[in-house]
């Protein structure tokens, strides 16, 4: 399916379809729904965050009365999208106009084929983990994509550095199985994989390279929070500034554009490296969860918390700072 220029935020009616239930299945899907089950009169719809339940029954007083609203991030893509698609000539009836400005907000109001009206405005869209490029001296972090796992395999296929994870990555399959996993949070809003791009200026070119993965996961908006992980780092780039200045980044991130109070970061409890390196990243070390974790061995984790509170940001922020002007 052809990525939509808008997103969808919010819909969750029952939305009868009139006497013609494929037309209007059809129009919805013209709109950018995709079905995703379809049964007996019912059809389940969604596009990103909004679905519908569309209903095989003609009752015109109803239909004739009810409004929908479409929350949309942004409104006049919406509206290139309904002229592109020539909404309004593929199906005879639907009524439509441009995006309008009213008392209430600025909004397109459609006709559909069963007569109910939907009213798409434009809401601000959630602070959230949108895909983001965060940029620095020596490394720049994009967001994973699978077209990025074969050079992901190329460095990440090393035993050492998956000693500590509960996920083993040995072969290509499995760091694919790993990419498609971290995807999948993506898609459900809690998580946001980056790709790790390490700089380097080669007669005056800036040269990148991939050098591992790291992630915002465990995203909780409504808390104020979200964790740090899923880290590893390639061996040439290692006891480098490529991870410290990853860390920075998205910690300015988490705190000046998220908006988060407190940020986590975890580990293996055995993981004394990763520990002092947490802790070097100026952490508090909070306290160890008991048989957190079932590794890949059969072995029973304990992981530890570490935590960074908004207040205590600013110092944390000067600490990283002044460990790469050190470098």
């Amino acid at each position: 399916m052809t990525p939509l220029s808008f997103r969808a935020l919010a819909l969750r009616p029952f939305v009868p379809s009139g006497a013609d239930f494929a037309r209007s299945s059809a129009f919805l899907e013209a709109l950018g729904f995709v079905t995703e089950w379809s049964h007996d009169g019912l059809a389940g719809l969604r596009l990103g965050a909004a679905s519908v339940l569309l209903q095989d029954i003609d009752v015109p007083v109803w239909q004739e009365n009810q409004m929908l609203v479409l929350a949309v991030d942004d409104l006049d893509a919406f509206w290139a999208h309904v002229v592109a698609v020539d909404l309004l000539a593929r199906f005879p009836g639907t009524r439509a106009n441009a995006p309008t400005d009213y008392p209430w907000g600025r909004e397109v109001h459609l006709i559909d084929p069963a007569g109910v009206c939907w009213h798409v405005r434009q809401e601000r869209a959630p602070r959230g983990l949108q895909p983001v490029t965060l940029e620095g001296r020596h490394v720049r972090l994009v967001p994973l994509e699978l077209g990025h796992l074969p050079a992901l395999a190329q460095v990440g296929l090393d035993e050492d550095l998956w000693r500590w994870t509960p996920a083993q990555v040995r072969t290509e399959e499995d760091m694919r199985a790993y990419v498609a996993a971290a995807l999948g949070e993506r898609e459900r809003g809690t998580a946001l994989p980056f790709v790790t791009l390490a700089q380097d200026t080669v007669d005056g070119t800036v040269v990148e390279q991939v050098a591992g993965s790291t992630r915002y996961g465990n995203y909780d908006g409504a808390n104020l929070r979200v964790e740090i992980g899923w880290t590893w780092v390639a061996r040439p780039w290692q006891r480098t500034a490529v991870n410290t200045e990853a860390k920075l980044l998205m910690l300015r991130h988490a705190f000046d554009v998220l908006g988060c109070r407190r940020v986590e970061l975890k580990t293996d409890a055995l993981n004394a490296r990763s520990r002092a390196a947490i802790l070097r990243l100026g952490a508090e070390e909070e306290g160890t969860l008991k048989n957190h974790i079932v590794t890949a061995s059969g072995r029973m984790r304990d992981t530890v918390y570490f935590g960074i509170t908004n207040e205590r940001w600013p110092e944390v922020e000067r600490r990283l700072v002044a460990m790469l002007g050190e470098r």
